[in-house]
């Protein structure tokens, strides 16, 4: 297990040797979304790769209290994640979290703000009596 957080995806995706320490071996195969605990830090796996038999994990915090309420993206309200794709959700609906795959319901909230300015070259027409 390696925390994806002190990765160079370079590492990965072209084959290169991975020069940070696992923070942990496990007996068990994960799969993505899994959650492991190691050294009190609860972590969820994200990349698996079973032919040289690594997994990369995220840290997430669960118990903590995360702000969800008018955000510029949605927020899990179990591990804080932030989805930046949220924008191709529906106005209202579930979904599970890309990071923790927890479940949490969401809505989205539309605000709308209007500017003005005046235009050059107009005035008013004054009418004196």
């Amino acid at each position: 297990m390696y925390n994806e957080e002190d990765l160079d995806f370079d590492q990965i995706y072209h084959d290169k040797p991975i020069l940070i320490s696992p923070l942990a071996e496990i007996e068990v195969r994960p799969v993505a979304h899994d959650h492991i605990k190691i050294d009190g830090q609860l972590y969820s796996v994200g990349i698996v790769n079973y032919v040289n038999k690594i997994a990369f994990v995220k840290p997430i915090d669960i118990d903590g209290e995360h702000d969800t309420e008018y955000t510029q993206y949605a927020v899990c309200p179990h591990c804080g994640h932030k989805h930046v794709d949220c924008f191709e959700w529906e106005d209202e609906g579930e979904n599970n979290c890309n990071r923790c795959d927890l479940p949490f319901s969401y809505s989205r909230i539309v605000t709308i703000e209007y500017k003005t300015e005046k235009m050059k070259g107009h005035k008013p027409v004054l009418v004196e009596v």
